[in-house]
């Protein structure tokens, strides 16, 4: 099942301050340093299951991913579905060379840390029972620089993961004013801008993988992503990952059902949460085509296709010739509105 990332952000508000990321430090974590392109791997005290498969090793790569199975080296964003089993933050081209960030990454039980992670699983699922994770991958970029060792605009974001063994659950967070750049120079970007923006999603991997994709991925929206959520708090997002198709939380929204065509109404939607439903309809003079009622789904998107409104076309009027009759016609067509007008000659 693939997921789009067109759709409008679901909320703006103040990002997320430093405060409320993970604590990381050279105190307690690995670092890469003065790198670019490079990975290294975790072996997990618990396995971490993902798209319903247990993994006990994680590979993590300077350029925002994190990855199963391999490392994987790209610095520039592929479009989903790939082969490869990833999780992606913001892959795009880091390049930490001439001091430009450090990216911090470290395997914790410490109670304090689990702590904190259940309650940001009961914030984004409220129904859910409550969660204790027996481990905690804690991955933080902080005040990354661009390729080519470009250190004028820094990203700061963190990735999380966190299981019991069962569930499985990833939180991306990205600072207040901590995304400045989304692409590398080797990715055709101009000053960090442009090219081939970063991408943000969940991919299954293998020769049938699915994907999730987060709102404007690979589009220069994808700046924006400290300003849109899925847990109503800007600059976070909390996903489940266990499950066979990634779930987002309930509280989130689909954002504003689209209206992407002329002479679309949207007769009402009240709300735009999960389960949620919107119900199109044409003006006068116009047929639906595609489904009346979209309804918001667990994935954070609208089911189906936007519809569209096609203009009703009359059949070709039939005019017999008669001596003294003219007709003259508002338009080449038949469609709605135009008009066919008969008067007779003079005498």
């Amino acid at each position: 099942m693939n997921i789009p990332a067109e759709r409008e952000p679901m909320v703006k508000r103040l990002s997320v301050p430093i405060s409320r990321f993970y604590a990381y430090g050279e105190s307690t974590d690995e670092t890469f340093t003065n790198v670019d392109d490079e990975s290294t791997f975790l072996n997990l005290t618990s396995n971490f299951v993902f798209y319903g498969t247990n993994f006990s090793t994680v590979f993590i790569n300077n350029n925002g991913l994190l990855s199963f199975n391999m490392a994987v080296e790209g610095y520039t964003s592929e479009p989903f579905p790939l082969p490869e089993t990833l999780i992606a933050p913001f892959w795009a081209d880091v390049d930490t060379r001439r001091g430009a960030g450090t990216v911090y990454y470290r395997e914790t039980a410490a109670s304090a840390i689990v702590s904190k992670v259940a309650q940001d699983i009961a914030l984004a699922f409220p129904n859910q029972p409550p969660f204790t994770a027996k481990t905690v991958v804690i991955v933080t970029w902080s005040e990354v620089g661009y390729y080519e060792k470009n250190d004028d605009k820094l990203n700061t974001f963190q990735c999380v993961l966190a299981t019991d063994g069962g569930r499985s659950y990833v939180i991306f967070l990205y600072l207040d004013d901590g995304i400045n750049w989304v692409t590398g120079d080797a990715s055709g970007g101009k000053d960090g801008i442009g090219g081939t923006e970063a991408y943000v999603g969940f991919n299954s991997g293998g020769q049938n993988a699915t994907y999730f994709a987060v709102q404007g991925s690979r589009t220069p929206a994808v700046i924006d992503i400290e300003t849109t959520s899925n847990v109503e708090v800007a600059g976070l997002w909390i996903f489940q990952v266990n499950e066979a198709e990634i779930i987002t939380s309930p509280i989130g929204s689909c954002g504003t059902p689209d209206q992407l065509y002329a002479n679309a109404t949207i007769l009402s939607y009240n709300t735009t949460t999960v389960n949620s439903t919107a119900t199109y309809s044409c003006e006068n003079g116009y047929n639906l085509v595609g489904v009346s009622v979209r309804t918001c789904q667990s994935s954070g998107n609208w089911s189906g296709s936007p519809p569209y409104c096609q203009i009703v076309n009359c059949t070709e009027l039939m005019v017999e010739s008669s001596e003294g009759l003219s007709v003259s016609y508002s338009s080449n067509s038949y469609s709605y509105n135009s008009t066919v007008t008969y008067s007779c000659q003079n005498g």
